[in-house]
């Protein structure tokens, strides 16, 4: 009997395995989705606007973000903004895993009525890790680079940013 039981759990157990397939079928299960990125927020003199204490504060409630859906800005669809701080510096945790297509996501963030960027990010082939980050067409940063801290600098009002909508 039990040599039976032996040979039902081998051949159970080798049934399982043979559905797994090669390792690289398993990457990307069960891994953390790794989809949002730091973006702190300075003015040209480097302070820190998410700091209350200083003239040019951004309520981080005001800022908006919403996802670009075939090459349109998509306003009934927001993201998720978290205000969030770290060793005393605050910024802002911006996910990009609501929506994506061909391999990108992108957002476009108005962090004030006057200061509007378009971060568009390159996801890995699993859409669950973002591996490089674009600001306004420009390569800001690579998946090589490690931690995804990203400082937004405010623009001066002579730049001539979009209006939030």
């Amino acid at each position: 009997m039990i040599k039976v039981l032996e040979y039902i759990i081998i051949g159970i157990s080798v049934f399982m395995l043979h559905g797994c397939g090669s390792e690289a079928d398993l990457i990307g299960l069960g891994t953390v989705n790794d989809l949002s990125i730091n973006a702190y927020l300075r003015d040209s003199a480097g302070n820190d606007l998410l700091d209350p204490t200083q003239n040019e504060y951004i309520n981080p409630d005001s800022i908006r973000a919403f996802y670009v859906k075939e090459g349109q800005v998509d306003l009934n669809s927001p993201t998720w903004l978290t205000e969030r701080e770290d060793n005393g510096l605050k910024y802002i945790d911006v996910y990009f895993g609501l929506h994506h297509e061909n391999g990108y996501s992108t957002l476009v963030v108005y962090w004030t009525n006057t200061w509007v960027d378009t971060i568009c990010c390159q996801l890995n082939e699993y859409d669950d890790i973002i591996t490089d980050v674009y600001v306004d067409g420009k390569s800001i940063w690579s998946i090589s680079e490690g931690a995804r801290d990203i400082v937004f600098t405010r623009p001066s009002v002579s730049d001539g940013q979009k209006n939030r909508p």
